[in-house]
């Protein structure tokens, strides 16, 4: 509430912790300034304090900020900063999460799966993985059909690894 002697003059709804308040303000607009302000300060400092502990996509840090009660104007004006100053970058998160992924030996389906939970592109996986590839992992793998397909691979790649193994080892006992 904002009290101008003893009537109240504005209600406003902060939903962030503010420690700090001057004593008092010349003017509402003045209050309303620097309420704004200490917003964009808060936001700031928490977009650094998480980016300094684990790389956050756009969507990611998005949805922290709201969580904290930053208002998804400020939000939307500190992601921009942010990416300007080349802090957020998306398209090198998903890369580097593809490359991950990869070596853990997870499929095009599971990885896209995995980056749309994190708001980020799809695309590139299906340019990173061409059907061969999917195929060289797969025979690496020598595992189930079912277990492949909930690593993420694609069912004709599996298909078609498993039919050629299959015919592989029936020539070899016909032959």
């Amino acid at each position: 509430e904002l009290v101008d002697g003893s009537s109240v003059v504005k209600e406003i709804s902060i939903p962030f912790s503010i420690f700090r308040w001057p004593k008092s303000f010349k003017s509402l607009e003045k209050v309303e300034k620097w309420i704004v302000d200490v917003e964009r300060r808060i936001a700031k400092n928490t977009a650094y304090r998480l980016l300094s502990i684990k790389n956050q996509t756009t969507f990611e840090l998005k949805s922290k900020l709201l969580k904290k009660g930053i208002s998804s104007m400020v939000a939307e004006e500190i992601i921009e900063e942010l990416k300007k100053l080349g802090y957020l970058e998306d398209h090198a998160t998903a890369a580097h999460l593809i490359e991950k992924e990869i070596k853990k030996g997870y499929g095009p389906r599971y990885i896209e799966m995995k980056l749309r939970s994190l708001g980020l592109e799809t695309a590139l996986v299906r340019k990173r993985f061409t059907f061969e590839m999917q195929q060289e992992m797969i025979k690496k793998l020598k595992t189930t059909a079912a277990k492949l397909q909930r690593r993420g691979f694609d069912l004709d790649a599996i298909y078609a690894v498993l039919s050629k193994s299959r015919d592989d080892w029936d020539q070899l006992q016909n032959g």
